[in-house]
């Protein structure tokens, strides 16, 4: 309620656990518990073999990063960070899933 009354609509969570799906009983928890003007949204290493458990458990949204790694365009760097970009390939496959 606190939340709501802040202007909140959404939150983005995994539950409290390294993945949505290893968090799935408390954001079902707090899915039940959110009022009309907020949206809970699962989120973290969503993914075609799984999305379809967050649309069954009555989830209206989810983030996914739907991503794969890219190859760097620059010089080689000891501060490289492994770039992702979105993959459609992925996102239809999650989309047909759900």
């Amino acid at each position: 309620e606190q939340l709501a009354d802040l202007g909140v609509t959404r939150i983005l969570s995994s539950g409290q656990k390294a993945s949505a799906e290893n968090g799935l009983e408390l954001l079902i928890k707090l899915n039940r518990k959110a009022t009309h003007s907020i949206t809970i949204m699962p989120g973290g290493g969503i993914n075609p073999s799984n999305a379809k458990l967050f649309k069954q458990a009555g989830f209206r949204e989810i983030h996914t990063s739907a991503s794969k790694p890219i190859e760097s365009v620059g010089m080689p760097s000891i501060f490289d960070m492994q770039q992702t970009v979105s993959d459609t390939g992925i996102i239809k496959a999650i989309l047909n899933e759900i």
